[in-house]
């Protein structure tokens, strides 16, 4: 039986422990999301999994169950003005009433990627906030980004960090929960025990 990324990661979710991975998660959700795609990659080593192709799959299945296990408020797959945002931090209701108070989150599957549509829906840049999770990109894609903010796996910083400044994606729930602190909006805390 061949499983897709998405249900090889919440099957690689079961096999450690849900309560287990909830816990790390409440203690140390850097620690967490490193930790996820270490064991991802050594649970996916065992069948013919092609990095190249999958990891965006990946990246969106790691996004919205940490999302939802650190009970961040967010929108997923929504579409405005005909552009689709993978992820949008709070609420849709808060983008279109005050885009200084909502984060736009894109993991780019290819390097085709039209930033100026984003900022149609979300015209501070600083807000527009980039996951790339391939190891390679054209220098001229890599051009185009550099005023967004960037976040790649860890395991691929020193490939990418060369050419624009790249973030640790292991710390990027941290930096939505301190984006949402500075804006006045209650986060919710997780829950666990």
């Amino acid at each position: 039986m061949h499983m897709d990324t998405k249900e090889l990661f919440y099957s690689m979710i079961d096999r450690i422990g849900r309560d287990k991975v909830k816990g790390i998660i409440a203690s140390n959700p850097s620690y967490a999301i490193n930790m996820l795609i270490s064991e991802f990659d050594n649970y996916a080593a065992s069948i013919d999994y092609d990095e190249e192709k999958n990891n965006a799959t990946l990246v969106t299945a790691l996004m919205h169950y940490m999302l939802t296990e650190c009970m961040i408020q967010s929108e997923r797959k929504v579409t405005i003005n005909d552009v689709m945002l993978d992820i949008v931090i709070p609420t849709t209701r808060i983008l279109r009433a005050n885009a200084s108070n909502a984060l736009v989150i894109t993991i780019v599957n290819d390097a085709d990627l039209k930033v100026n549509l984003l900022e149609r829906v979300q015209p501070n840049r600083e807000n527009i906030w980039l996951i790339l999770p391939q190891k390679e990109y054209i220098d001229e894609f890599l051009d185009r980004i550099r005023e967004y903010r960037i976040y790649a796996m860890d395991k691929y910083i020193d490939v990418l960090s060369t050419r624009v400044k790249v973030l640790r994606l292991s710390s990027i729930i941290d930096d939505i929960r301190g984006f949402l602190k500075s804006k006045g909006l209650k986060g919710l805390s997780i829950l666990y025990g």
